[in-house]
């Protein structure tokens, strides 16, 4: 047998000189299987265990998915090439596959302060953690060394403490952001980034306002990005009456004088087109 050493920041995967693959919270991975000995994945075996602790399940014998009733067992599946399909991540997919020997670590969201405390406006605290295979432990001696977590703003710079942000790093894969959430953040999307190398990938909460209180930031979690190695999140777009506020001088000047133009030329034409008598009488009206 071999083993595959690769990462896959999302939703790509590239070969890279560890057995990590590192994902976000909902997405969907592909586990590489370079270890297939029959083209049907008839002899295919996958393993996982969640911690070393934690003795070894199988997730798949013989290329099926087992213990299909369980739960989560519905979001597995095989795949041509004998990979193992995992749909919709959560932390709870962190740990150790074993067919390949691949490290599962998984990047993830969430809010601090409970829903009922959310009033406007209101310091909020977001905590964006990397979940590995045997725990903060794990993350500290070794995973640190090869990722930074970080929050960033929306041209990707690194967010740093000042009046109104206040970060803290726990650990090289636990970093926290207190905000203070005000009504022009509807809409705001915060923006927590992944980084190995030269290779990012970002996951965000977005905060909405409704009424005299904030919408809890922490549910409302939508799909990741796709990113573009070394680029920089897209800037979020902003809902509202704002965007009327933000369109260009140039195009105002257009919507207003492109209509007259068609005027002018309208009643050019017409007036070419007439015999001089009828213009004359339209004048003189």
């Amino acid at each position: 047998s071999c083993c595959c050493c690769c990462c896959c920041l999302l939703p790509r995967c590239f070969v890279l000189g560890s057995h990590s693959l590192y994902s976000s919270v909902g997405d969907d991975v592909s586990l590489p299987c370079t270890n297939v000995v029959h083209p049907d994945c008839s002899s295919t075996v996958w393993l996982f265990s969640r911690t070393e602790s934690h003795s070894a399940t199988e997730k798949v014998f013989q290329g099926k998915i087992q213990n299909e009733g369980n739960e989560g067992s519905e979001r597995l599946g095989v795949g041509s090439d004998c990979s193992l399909r995992v749909r919709n991540i959560g932390a709870e997919d962190t740990g150790v596959y074993k067919n390949t020997t691949v490290y599962l670590s998984v990047l993830t969201i969430s809010m601090s302060t409970p829903e009922t405390d959310l009033k406007h406006p209101r310091n909020v605290t977001l905590r964006c953690s990397l979940l590995t295979y045997g725990g903060p432990v794990t993350c500290n001696s070794f995973v640190r060394d090869i990722v930074r977590v970080s929050w960033v703003n929306e041209t990707g710079g690194e967010l740093q403490g000042d009046s109104r942000y206040q970060v803290t790093r726990v650990s090289g894969c636990d970093i926290t952001l207190t905000v203070k959430l005000w009504r022009k953040d509807k809409n705001r999307k915060w923006w927590c980034q992944l980084t190995e190398g030269t290779r990012k990938t970002f996951v965000y909460l977005t905060s909405k306002v409704s009424g005299g209180t904030m919408d809890p930031v922490g549910t409302i979690i939508t799909a990741p990005q796709q990113p573009i190695d070394g680029q920089s999140p897209p800037k979020p777009s902003h809902s509202g009456t704002n965007n009327i506020n933000e369109l260009p001088i140039s195009r105002i000047v257009l919507c207003v004088a492109l209509p007259l133009m068609v005027i002018v030329y309208a009643v050019y034409t017409t007036r070419r087109n007439r015999p001089l008598a009828e213009v004359s009488s339209v004048i003189e009206l």
